[in-house]
């Protein structure tokens, strides 16, 4: 039996956000749901030649996907021994699918929701929204970082002189109320966007986590010209700098070394974009795992991914690893330069 610590399923391509640079690309107009049925006898063959640690579930916004309590029950079923399911979500569905608390009740908070905030001025819209989910109010539970929230405070205070001195994040409620709003609105640095939170009543665990920033897309879109074009960055350097290292990738019954390699080539076939035919077929010519190799083929493939070793199509992902701020607001228009095709 082979083991991985972790993997992640990835179920869809659609999302209700448009985040500025998601690198998974799903603020384009980005189309496919996959149902759990149509892939269950793969994922019944991979659950007898490898043991998994931890599981991830997420699109695109898994819980835009309709099956998506069958993938949970799925996963649950057929790795009984996984020590966490994460439902990693936006959060913007959170209460908008009836008895969906009821229907995470049964798995003894084995299936955490991890909700990454994406909005920063709504976050606390957002955690309200968390703790409505739940049918009592939960235990809340904030992992502050003093140093983190002096050296944020500090750097607004310099165009701020006048604000008082406010050592430590749980003293910010004790700010005037103005000082509190420019916080938020102008300088991102409310407690809750700076520090993950956990959400719990003993049965249900929701986890926030507040993204102000998202790793480089592999795809680059020119605003003036709406052009799509991919980096072209040396493979080795392009790993050593990888976001997605731990990140292998179930997709229709595929194990991929990363979303990338697993969701480029779906990409193409829906946008327009401007690469040569030879990276076009590099793109294509990846070749995702199956239950069916040989012990040896599928270790290599493993040991490829524990060791972080480049493969070519790491040339399409940026060398450095830079960030970029979202938008205060992440909007839902999407980006359309779609062909005309059916999925």
């Amino acid at each position: 039996m082979h083991f991985l610590n972790r993997v992640e399923f990835y179920i869809t391509n659609v999302c209700n956000l448009n985040c500025t640079n998601c690198n998974r690309f799903n603020n384009f107009a980005f189309s496919g749901h996959w149902k759990w049925n149509d892939y269950l006898a793969d994922y019944k063959a991979w659950s007898k030649v490898i043991d998994l640690g931890q599981v991830a579930i997420l699109g695109g916004e898994p819980m835009s996907n309709p099956d998506l309590p069958n993938w949970i029950n799925g996963v649950n079923q057929l790795w009984p021994n996984l020590k966490k399911i994460s439902l990693v979500t936006n959060g913007t569905y959170l209460n908008k699918i009836p008895g969906f608390y009821d229907f995470l009740t049964q798995f003894n908070d084995r299936v955490r929701v991890e909700i990454s905030g994406h909005n920063a001025p709504e976050i606390i819209n957002d955690i309200d929204n968390i703790i409505e989910f739940f049918p009592t109010a939960p235990t809340q539970t904030i992992n502050y970082n003093q140093s983190l929230w002096q050296t944020r405070y500090a750097s607004a205070r310099q165009w701020e002189p006048k604000w008082p001195d406010c050592p430590d994040p749980a003293d910010f409620y004790q700010l005037p109320e103005s000082i509190q709003k420019d916080c938020l609105e102008k300088y991102i640095i409310h407690p809750l966007q700076l520090f993950d939170s956990s959400y719990t009543d003993g049965t249900v665990t929701v986890e926030f986590f507040p993204i102000l920033y998202f790793y480089p897309s592999p795809v680059q879109h020119n605003l003036e010209t709406g052009q799509l074009t991919l980096h072209h960055s040396d493979p080795v350097l392009a790993m050593e700098n990888c976001y997605f290292k731990t990140c292998p990738h179930f997709i229709k019954g595929r194990l991929y070394k990363c979303g990338p390699a697993g969701i480029l080539p779906e990409f193409i076939k829906q946008f327009e974009i401007n690469i040569t035919e030879s990276d076009r077929t590099l793109i294509n010519s990846y070749e995702p795992a199956q239950h069916t190799w040989e012990y040896d083929r599928l270790e290599k493939f493993l040991n490829n991914q524990k060791n972080a070793d480049p493969i070519a199509q790491c040339k399409f992902c940026p060398s450095k690893l830079t960030t970029e701020p979202l938008p205060l607001r992440a909007g839902y228009k999407k980006i359309k330069l779609a062909k005309n095709i059916s999925i």
